[in-house]
């Protein structure tokens, strides 16, 4: 009998280490449910400010991807960093895609995902078609979840811009002329 317990023991032990062996993934939450409200010609504006990181069995993350995943407008949207990131993280932008990398804490990370912005760079007719921004960061083995928030791009009422092209005549006038 206490053969079997002890069995029964070995087992319990190698199916908890075997459990704590999984790496599981990290996890993104809390972003805003509402979009993003941007209008044409403001300045470059942070996408989240809430948006969460958290691994169960990792302190560190190795890199995270933020794409501009539906109606991107190439000679339009701009993601960027606002500011200088965290020492170990490194910032690369290309078409739509912005990545981080390098491996930092999950705080750091957290703090670069919420410094990440959107700018249109049309400042006259900007595509107002909604643009969908994913994010996900990887533990190095795993990537997380993805998560999303839409921004809605609204043009402005621009003030009217004189035609430089049409010549315009002005009629002589004369000082102390009889009107």
């Amino acid at each position: 009998m206490n053969v079997k317990r002890l069995n029964i023991l070995t087992m319990l032990i190698s199916l908890a280490m075997l459990e704590a062996c999984d790496n599981a993934p990290p996890v993104l939450a809390d972003i805003e449910s509402s979009p993003l409200s941007y209008t044409e010609d403001e300045a470059a504006t942070e996408i989240t400010a809430t948006l969460t990181v958290t691994d169960s069995d990792d302190s560190k993350l190795s890199g995270a991807t933020i794409e501009i995943s539906s109606n991107y407008q190439d000679s339009e949207d701009e993601l960027a960093y606002n500011g200088n990131p965290p020492t170990a993280i490194t910032v690369n932008t290309n078409n739509g895609t912005l990545t981080l990398s390098g491996s930092a804490d999950l705080s750091d990370y957290q703090t670069a995902l919420r410094a990440i912005t959107y700018r249109n760079t049309n400042t006259s007719t900007p595509n107002t078609s909604t643009r969908t921004v994913n994010f996900t960061v990887s533990d190095e083995t795993n990537n997380s979840n993805s998560v999303s928030r839409a921004i809605m791009v609204k043009t402005a009422n621009d003030a009217p811009v004189l035609d430089k092209t049409s010549a315009l005549k002005l009629d002589a006038v004369t000082e102390d002329a009889a009107r």
